[in-house]
């Protein structure tokens, strides 16, 4: 029985991704190689929405984090953090431990932070250099309005706005540049429908002057040096070859299906999921349900999972921290469609049902 991933990430890798890494290696300072990052460079700034570079590193994208945090804060900065989650609270420990001070605004889980919200704290905090918002905070399934909190905080400041994009950026509408993101991070292994490795990271020219301007407190990291590199279709130190040659063949098939076209079908995959977890008798944990992922509570949630696994070998994701053991995260972003979300649904109502685990409205 071949395992089927249906967790927020890593997801599933395409067949044509798998057969594009699975060809010889090239050389990374060849002309082939060149000819490869030119294609991925041009095809991110497109999945990105952005003029920019867009630098994919040989890291998860939590190093895409610390490469933005090391080159873009100082110690001593004061940052705004917008913790509605898991992950939020990951980039609060990774700023404090860099001496950042943090503005910890703690927003209950499966809530969403507001432009209300966030304009109050602006006034109060006026000398905040950056705010971190999570796009798709994948512990409660839960979106963020990028959009409107970013017109919000340029509204009321010239603070800087970083966005965790790990769980949106190919899956959710996300306009770098139209929205006036300063700071978008992403990884490889969830709606780029790559295996994990490859951190990527995008920054305004508001966010590359700021960096320029500072030295760098990572070696490895110094994203003025990776650019250089990358202005040449080149890496700064031995890239991960096979996992670029699997995000080319990815990002080619986002392009020509069309990025419009890929949110849509995220949009309408998590429509039929939502609705098909409802009609199972189950809740959602979020009052923002992101496209990306649904997060339901699950009574017994632990046994469900590993049912899934041992008799189906569907994998889904638990819950972390408070919802440990309470919840079941559903992940349908990437290389998913509707006939993937029917058939979950199907199992998990015989399941649920041959157990009487929930009733049916």
């Amino acid at each position: 029985m071949t395992n089927r991933l249906f967790t927020p990430g890593p997801t599933t890798i395409p067949p044509f991704v798998q057969k594009a890494m699975a060809q010889p290696l090239m050389y990374h300072k060849s002309a082939e190689f060149r000819e490869l990052m030119r294609n991925i460079l041009d095809n991110l700034q497109y999945v990105f929405c952005t003029n920019e570079i867009v630098l994919p590193i040989a890291c998860s994208a939590t190093g895409a984090a610390e490469a933005v945090v090391s080159n873009l804060h100082s110690h001593g900065e004061k940052v705004l953090v917008l913790n509605n989650g898991r992950f939020a609270q990951r980039w609060r420990d990774m700023l404090e431990l860099f001496g950042i001070v943090v503005i910890n605004e703690e927003i209950e889980w499966g809530d969403a932070p507001s432009v209300e919200q966030v304009a109050a704290l602006l006034e109060v905090h006026n000398d905040i250099k950056a705010v971190w918002i999570v796009h798709c905070e994948t512990s409660t399934g839960t979106v963020a309005n990028i959009k409107e909190l970013a017109v919000t905080i340029r509204a009321n400041s010239d603070a800087l706005i970083c966005v965790d994009g790990v769980s949106s950026v190919g899956a959710l509408e996300c306009k770098m540049d139209e929205w006036g993101i300063d700071a978008l991070i992403c990884g490889s292994q969830k709606a780029l429908m790559t295996p994990p490795g490859l951190g990527v990271v995008s920054l305004s020219r508001k966010a590359w002057k700021v960096v320029e301007a500072k030295k760098s407190s990572s070696f490895y990291f110094d994203l003025c040096r990776l650019r250089t590199a990358a202005e040449k279709n080149l890496g700064v130190f031995t890239p991960a070859v096979s996992l670029l040659m699997g995000l080319e063949s990815a990002l080619h098939f986002i392009k020509t299906e069309g990025l419009d076209k890929v949110i849509k079908r995220h949009t309408d995959v998590a429509n039929t999921v939502r609705e098909g977890v409802k009609e199972l008798g189950l809740k959602l944990i979020s009052r923002f349900p992101s496209d990306s992922l649904t997060v339901v509570k699950v009574k017994n949630a632990d046994d469900v999972i590993a049912r899934l696994r041992k008799e189906y070998g569907i994998i889904v994701a638990g819950g972390q921290d408070d919802f440990s053991g309470k919840v079941m995260r559903i992940g349908h972003l990437g290389y998913v469609s509707q006939e993937d979300a029917s058939y979950f649904l199907d199992v998990l109502d015989q399941i649920l049902h041959n157990n009487s685990i929930v009733n049916k409205k």
